[in-house]
């Protein structure tokens, strides 16, 4: 079982969803 591999995806996950979030969020709130 390699950890530090699933480790690295769920990280790289975390990172995508997250930046997601932020470019989700910041489109509503620069809408008038």
């Amino acid at each position: 079982m390699n950890t530090k591999h699933g480790l690295r995806r769920f990280a790289a996950l975390l990172v995508g969803c997250g930046a997601a979030g932020l470019v989700i969020g910041w489109s509503y709130a620069e809408r008038p």
